[in-house]
């Protein structure tokens, strides 16, 4: 149940505080709840959002060790429901297993590795871009929400060294 609030009388530096806490997509419930700890209703992926966007949370390292990271966060969060990652595939390629040779049986040059404090194992040969979709689509089968969604791609994508396509040299003939 929504109850509006006809007027709030609010000092000027603490509305600019308020607007600098809240993150894209937040709205204002959500903002008041996060900053006072009032638990939503609605409380699935506050504890992943909050342990990626924690400033040290993922240090700048390289695509595959942060694609790790955020899959043992989602892990961590709701150990029990995480085994449905088996289920996703893309044509003849195994994403997730229980084991290497589950993924190693999918293809050549998988690089299987475990993901961290679980006994899952992900296929880590893939392009950065392609790391994102797989992010995405563990989390939307998730249940989690747009917006935990946004963040933990958000997460994933900061820090990370973003690579010019080199124009191809024009071929002497």
């Amino acid at each position: 149940m929504k109850e509006y609030v006809s007027r709030w009388m609010l000092d000027h530096d603490l509305v600019r505080y308020l607007g600098r806490q809240r993150m894209q997509g937040e709205s204002e419930s959500d903002l008041l709840r996060r900053l006072l700890g009032v638990p939503s209703q609605n409380d699935r992926g506050r504890n992943l959002v909050d342990k990626l966007t924690s400033p040290g949370a993922l240090h700048p390292w390289n695509a595959t060790d942060r694609f790790l990271a955020i899959l043992a966060a989602i892990h961590a969060e709701d150990p029990e429901a995480f085994g449905w990652v088996l289920l996703i595939r893309w044509r003849k390629r195994t994403y997730f297993a229980l084991d290497r040779e589950g993924i190693e049986q999918s293809g050549r040059r998988t690089y299987p590795r475990r993901i961290p404090n679980s006994p899952y194992w992900v296929l880590t040969n893939l392009r950065t871009n392609q790391k994102c979709m797989v992010l995405e689509s563990v989390l939307r089968r998730g249940g989690y929400s747009p917006r935990v969604i946004a963040s933990a791609v958000k997460a994933f994508e900061s820090g990370l060294p973003r690579r010019t396509r080199r124009e191809k040299a024009p071929s002497a003939r």
